[in-house]
């Protein structure tokens, strides 16, 4: 995506619905618009497309509105096309089978760069962990994450950065506390960048590693080698990290595609637990090699 593609973001305020209807409306008045986008989530109903359209012409959009109606599929689609679906209907061409990468400014390459050479990694390989999520039964256990990290930093030259927020600085760190990898060859920067630098740290990263969550996304956006450890909440391939250099490793389980978002229903989350530590480190090495090979 490039600088221009987007020109202004306007918010609705969820918590006051009236009040964020007449602020929407406010900030739309004295716009044209040729055409706007309900972006449906996959499985969507349709009572629930109507209601976001309803809200547009509240609003005073009174042009075209694309992605209402129903997909003729019964079967969920990935997210990312059921939401090319509103372009499609408006006869946009898309590129399904291609892949659609976020654009990073210079100054946040730059911002990256400068950390780098700070901790003399230049030129290193560079994994980019996301252990955490805001779900714990979707989460990969911890000590995977400890004996995966110690094996591939016994047997390559990495450096591993771990990325998310400040307040999952804590799991970061404890997953460190009980590597037994040099601890210069670890970067916490959990909560020390913004997204903008975030997409830059994982644009320079070799390769990213973790669960389910917004770092997996993006890092499927900037282009790079995603290797997201998948839970089964949701059917295969739903909520995937969508790009041509993503892989999902998820194990098939009696119970997968609970639907259940809050907690596992069987108090035993298997379908991401029993997903072996020796799986995910063969992904990973295969495409750290293969990373050295495109150099």
């Amino acid at each position: 995506m490039q600088p221009g593609t987007i020109d202004d973001i306007v918010y609705w305020d969820t918590a006051s619905p009236w009040w964020g209807v007449s602020r929407l409306r406010l900030l739309c008045a004295g716009r044209k618009f040729d055409m706007a986008f309900v972006l449906p989530f996959s499985g969507e109903r349709f009572v629930s497309r109507f209601k976001k359209y309803v809200l547009l012409r509240l609003a005073g959009i009174h042009c075209p509105v694309y992605g209402v109606k129903s997909p003729k599929t019964t079967h969920p689609l990935p997210q990312v096309f059921a939401a090319m679906g509103a372009l499609d209907e408006a006869r946009i061409p898309i590129n399904q089978g291609g892949a659609y990468k976020l654009y990073v400014n210079e100054e946040d390459h730059g911002w990256v760069e400068e950390n780098i050479r700070a901790r003399g990694w230049g030129g290193k390989q560079i994994i980019s962990v996301f252990p955490a999520g805001t779900y714990v039964h979707k989460r990969w256990p911890s000590e995977n994450f400890v004996e995966l990290l110690d094996r591939v930093v016994r047997s390559q030259e990495v450096k591993i950065v771990f990325i998310g927020t400040a307040s999952e600085g804590g799991l970061a760190n404890e997953i460190i506390a009980r590597m037994q990898c040099n601890k210069s060859d670890v970067w916490v920067a959990c909560g020390e960048t913004n997204l903008q630098q975030l997409a830059a740290l994982l644009a320079r990263s070799t390769v990213f590693v973790g669960n389910d969550g917004g770092p997996a996304h993006l890092a499927a956006a900037v282009g790079i080698p995603c290797v997201t450890l998948m839970s089964g909440v949701h059917p295969a391939g739903v909520w995937d990290p969508f790009g041509p250099k993503c892989v999902s490793i998820r194990e098939s389980v009696p119970c997968e595609a609970c639907l259940s978002e809050l907690s596992c229903p069987q108090k035993n989350p298997i379908c991401i637990t029993r997903i072996s530590i020796s799986r995910v480190e063969e992904v990973v090495l295969t495409l750290l090699q293969k990373a050295r090979h495109e150099r």
